[in-house]
């Protein structure tokens, strides 16, 4: 008999409505700003001064080289690296039979209005669009596009038919799109209104500044990351503020007062001994999110691997074994896992492709169940998720945009002494390949010495545990062979040469 009665619900979902508290912490040159729903960490940006990603940033760009291989165009916007636009982010609203190649369209030497809509990845430039948008609380505009959209998250029919409504009915200007943000949920006429009118002046505003810049050259920059958070946050339920900063805080609460006066916020300087970071537990949390494992309550693990191209998750039992059968102890670490994975991806940012490995499960019934649970979890997650079917192996494909940097890539790099690879040759591997060095570069000299320079741990092997081997290896080439400690050296490196 399938085993279903486990309450999937409960392992993950206590309601929708919850208490936000965003702190704001600052010291000269870098930003922190953490959201808590339910005293728990559930995202996590860092900006310092001279690494702003950018994103929403709109620039006068110059088109530097069109590739109609890829259907996409280099184009410098005075960054570091020169940003992608893809012939899909062209302006216009075009299907795929109808869109005109780039290169029928952009030459090198044009001029573009851009803005930034991924910021620069590892070693990627930023991914540009010229479809603008500007955001505000309720709304954001789209000066380019006639489009009138609603937030996917709007699910009641009457309140998007609602919202659609009094967008044509105020917009000032026709062809100019809107798209209501979760946000707009339940605002008012006003609200709208007033949106509207805000955004129409910050468009006048840009386009006159685009009229005396230079090419290539940021025309409008986004919100910094505190005022950001603010005007993107969708609460759900009572919102705190903490800052640490008295000009900051002072910022935020004339930004509160101009942009969204009808919310009703608690806003306080923190002034604890404690640092705000430390005394909510964010710096613990932090440094889990910077590493592979994360233990679950009954004893299971999941690891997270992040590569280049994709990220993958396993889940693994661990010490949980279950008080019945081993089907039932299956499902259950695979669905206390859920939420804990929905979690992290939210915390460290993780985007692009995922891919899931949960603990093999017999029963389509089990399968079911835990995809469906994992794609409700997910509706908690701001930024946008595909999930795909369970393979028949467990797993279970799926993405998540990605917008900027995951943090472990922004708060680490990699290891200068293992480059990046996390392991290292072992120090007996070490000393055979200067063996195998001695012999190969024996034939080609007729010194009667010849001397490696090593780190000082291989030579210490080399001398305790492989003496014998070093003199037969000198009986065999006539050589004399002698090997050198040096401090300074990589444990990987060294260097033979000859001797007298």
């Amino acid at each position: 008999m399938l085993w279903t009665g486990f309450p999937v619900l409960s392992v993950f979902y206590k309601g929708w409505f919850m208490s936000t508290r965003v702190l704001i912490s600052t010291i000269p040159g870098e930003m922190r700003v953490a959201q808590l729903e339910d005293a728990r960490t559930v995202d996590l940006q860092i900006e310092r001064r001279h690494e702003r990603s950018g994103v929403g940033n709109i620039y006068l760009g110059r088109v530097a080289r069109v590739l109609p291989g890829m259907q996409a165009a280099f184009v410098d916007i005075g960054l570091e690296k020169a940003g992608f636009l893809y012939v899909s982010d062209l302006a216009g609203d075009h299907d795929e039979e109808t869109r005109p190649r780039i290169e029928h369209v952009l030459n090198p030497g044009d001029t573009l209005l851009v803005q930034i809509q991924k910021a620069p990845i590892s070693t990627k430039g930023a991914r540009l669009t010229c479809q603008i948008s500007l955001p505000g609380r309720h709304l954001v505009m789209m000066p380019t596009s006639d489009h009138i959209g609603i937030s996917r998250r709007l699910e009641d029919e009457d309140e998007r038919e609602r919202l659609r409504r009094l967008i044509l009915e105020h917009r000032t200007t026709a062809g100019t799109g809107y798209i209501a943000r979760t946000a707009a949920d339940g605002a008012d006429e006003d609200a709208l209104q007033r949106d509207i009118g805000f955004l129409d002046r910050l468009w006048k505003v840009l386009r006159e500044t685009m009229k005396t810049s230079a090419v290539p050259s940021l025309v409008w920059e986004d919100l910094p990351l505190h005022l950001r958070t603010l005007r993107d946050i969708n609460p759900e339920g009572s919102v705190e503020i903490l800052c640490d900063d008295d000009a900051v805080s002072d910022e935020v609460e004339s930004f509160l007062k101009r942009l969204q006066p009808e919310q009703q916020v608690q806003l306080h300087r923190w002034r604890g001994r404690e640092a705000v970071w430390d005394h909510f537990g964010v710096g613990d949390e932090m440094r889990r999110a910077l590493g592979r494992k994360v233990w679950l309550k009954s004893g299971g693990s999941i690891i997270i691997d992040q590569a280049e191209a994709l990220t993958a998750i396993d889940i693994n039992t661990g010490s949980y074994v279950g008080q019945s059968n081993p089907a039932e102890t299956i499902l259950r670490t695979n669905l206390e896992a859920i939420p804990e994975i929905v979690h992290q991806l939210r915390l460290r940012n993780l985007g692009g492709m995922i891919i899931i490995d949960f603990i093999d499960m017999e029963h389509e019934d089990h399968r079911s169940l835990v995809t469906d649970a994992l794609e409700l979890a997910l509706k908690r997650d701001p930024a946008r998720t595909q999930v795909h079917a369970m393979s028949g192996l467990g797993l279970v494909e799926m993405t998540r945009k990605r917008v900027r940097e995951s943090l472990g890539r922004q708060l680490s790099e990699p290891c200068y002494y293992c480059d990046g690879r996390g392991v290292l040759q072992s120090r007996l591997t070490i000393a055979f390949e200067v063996f195998r060095d001695f012999a190969a570069r024996s034939g080609a000299t007729n010194e009667p010495a010849l001397v490696a320079n090593v780190h000082p741990e291989v030579h210490d092997l080399i001398l305790d545990q492989l003496p014998e081997s070093l003199a037969e290896l000198s009986e065999r080439l006539g050589k004399e062979l002698r090997v050198q400690p040096k401090g300074s050296y990589h444990l990987e490196q060294f260097e033979v040469y000859a001797a007298k």
